[in-house]
């Protein structure tokens, strides 16, 4: 019993331990998950953040430079200069023209003349060349302008491109990232989707770890009531193990009982086992396997060439069946002998006459017999 019970403590530990770290290796599992999914959650945040960031700075920086540069009003301005300087340079051809005339006029003058024409000649001549100098020069910073013009023209259209090109960048890089996003939106579903199947795995272990702690303390209370009925077996067993003590010899009558009939196998067996080995308690045949053995009524019968019989739910030898019941059978039939009872049915026996219903005599006409111990022969009577 102790080696069944340790046996059982044993494979409900071994069970629990088992269940136990199944239900830690999906928990410990589902934390990974867990924490994987919202590693990607934060890193995609992180990143989406960063580049739209990105983005609308650099979108930002493009219109501001748009804005103050103003290329339109540079291109403009370009083409303005560029009139200019073509009306500048038709005034030079025109005072280039004028000024040949002026020296062809001087030069055809009489000498008398010539000098009164030379002197005004000449102050329009000086007058001419300060406008032709004045136009050179304005028709220098004109091209200044434009040069400079120009420069900031290719260096706004350089920036320009420049921001194109980086939103360009950009742009693929934010396409390259969506795509990522999408496949990390993906993985986070499908961890999701484990993370369910988890959590009902995780479930339904809870609920078997449920129901075999209930098989467990079922079996541990069921343990429980077979080791009380073990106890009190052990209890009955050892009371019965204990010596009665000695009847006191009580004067019978010595009844002539005649052999019983056999009329079946178990009559057989039941009377080859009483005459080879002998039982002190009187046993009566009522038939269809039923016996008086003593006081108690049994039911024998043949079970793989052996006979038997019924105890409880089960069977027991003939052997062992006498040996454990013929003592205390034999302490009933001696009381109920004492008292003037049939020692099967428990009657009183039939005082007028002074015999049993049986048709016994009296005490008289024998000598009395004594029944004591397990020691008095026993027939099988009908």
């Amino acid at each position: 019993r102790n080696e069944i019970e340790y046996l059982n403590s044993e494979k409900d530990k071994h069970q629990s331990q088992n269940y136990q770290k199944r239900i830690d290796d999906f928990l410990k599992s589902i934390s990974d998950s867990e924490r994987k999914a919202q590693d990607l959650n934060e890193e995609l945040s992180r990143l989406n953040t960063e580049w739209q960031d990105r983005l609308l700075r650099t979108t930002r920086e493009t219109e501001e430079t748009i804005r103050n540069n103003e290329n339109e009003d540079h291109v403009k301005k370009i083409e303005q200069l560029l009139v200019d300087l073509d009306k500048k340079a038709k005034e030079l051809d025109e005072l280039k023209r004028r000024r040949n005339e002026i020296e062809r006029e001087v030069s055809s003058e009489t000498s008398d003349s010539k000098d009164a024409k030379i002197e005004t000649s000449r102050k329009e001549l000086e007058h001419i060349n300060r406008k032709l100098q004045e136009a050179l020069e304005e028709k220098n910073k004109m091209y200044d302008e434009l040069t400079q013009s120009t420069r900031e023209l290719l260096s706004i259209n350089e920036t320009v491109q420049r921001n194109a090109q980086e939103i360009a960048r950009l742009t693929q890089e934010l396409l390259i990232f969506r795509k990522e996003l999408e496949q990390k939106d993906k993985i986070i579903y499908d961890l999701r989707i484990i993370l369910e199947e988890k959590r009902q795995l995780l479930a339904e272990l809870e609920a078997t770890l449920r129901e075999r702690e209930a098989e467990a303390e079922r079996l541990r209370n069921l343990i429980a009531e077979k080791d009380a009925q073990i106890r009190d077996l052990e209890a009955q067993l050892e009371e019965a193990n204990r010596k009665p003590p000695t009847p006191e010899p009580i004067v019978i009558e010595e009844k002539v009982e005649a052999p019983i009939e056999i009329t079946d196998d178990v009559d057989a067996m039941l009377a080859q086992y009483i005459n080879i080995a002998g039982c002190p308690v009187p046993i009566k045949r009522l038939g269809g396997g039923y016996y008086y053995f003593g006081t108690k009524k049994i039911f024998a019968k043949i079970l793989n060439g052996k006979l038997v019989v019924r105890v409880g739910g089960g069977y027991m030898n003939i052997e062992e069946f006498i040996k454990t019941y013929a003592e205390q059978e034999l302490i009933k039939v001696n009381k109920r002998r004492a008292n003037g009872l049939d020692i099967f049915t428990g009657k009183p026996i039939d005082e007028t006459t002074n015999k049993s219903p049986k048709g016994g005599k009296s005490p008289s006409s024998k000598s009395p017999k004594y029944i004591s111990g397990t020691n008095a022969p026993t027939q099988l009577t009908a």
